[in-house]
């Protein structure tokens, strides 16, 4: 309905402007008198997600699955996870990640951002091995790693490079990978080729 198209741009409005509580609070006026999409309430959670507030990012979640009849789909669990991600909630960006994957439900089967989401948020902490794990993973049930994917983890290697000159080469040779094998890997971007340069020089090599 235009109601419901209104709601949503005004939503995004406030996200955009980083309002995450006066889109909550729109939300909730409007929800007297219309019933918002799954849509609207990821809009107003990924607003919370983007200020790094996953406990209000849960709050609008659960306010959807109290109130609602609709079922959450795969955007909206990618918004709560991205919460948790930034937030460095790395256990509840995993647990979720192993609930998305259980395959009890349909609508919520993991994505390819739903995993670089997990990717990166594991690579900012420096749980290099355990993001390798988990595109190991993403790779064996079809999901094709992208770009952003790869550079998260070349990013990772970059900042260790700083303490450990061998993660350089780990970053060399994953840039390698992705510039020879691009069909199983992902084409690298701008991005990728700075990073490594970045690493590089962290090395001193």
């Amino acid at each position: 309905s235009s109601s419901l198209f209104f709601l949503n741009q005004l939503l995004q409005k406030f996200s955009k402007e980083r309002k995450p509580e006066r889109s909550l609070e729109v939300l909730d006026r409007a929800s007297s008198f219309l019933q918002p999409d799954l849509y609207s309430y990821s809009i107003v959670i990924h607003a919370f997600a983007r200020n790094g507030d996953d406990e209000m990012a849960q709050y609008v979640f659960d306010q959807l699955k109290a109130r609602n009849k609709l079922r959450p789909n795969v955007y909206v669990y990618n918004a709560l996870l991205s919460a948790y991600a930034n937030s460095n909630n790395v256990e509840k960006c995993l647990a979720l990640l192993n609930l998305m994957e259980r395959g009890d439900d349909p609508m919520i089967v993991p994505t390819v951002v739903t995993y670089s989401t997990v990717v990166n948020c594991l690579c900012k902490v420096d749980r290099i091995t355990e993001a390798l794990s988990i595109l190991d993973k993403m790779v064996s049930r079809g999901v094709q790693p992208n770009v952003v994917t790869y550079n998260s983890i070349l990013a990772a290697w970059s900042r260790r490079a700083k303490v450990d000159f061998m993660a350089a080469r780990e970053a060399e040779v994953l840039l390698e990978n992705m510039e020879k094998f691009s069909i199983d890997y992902s084409p690298p971007d701008l991005v990728s080729y700075c990073t490594v340069v970045h690493a590089l020089c962290n090395a001193n090599e």
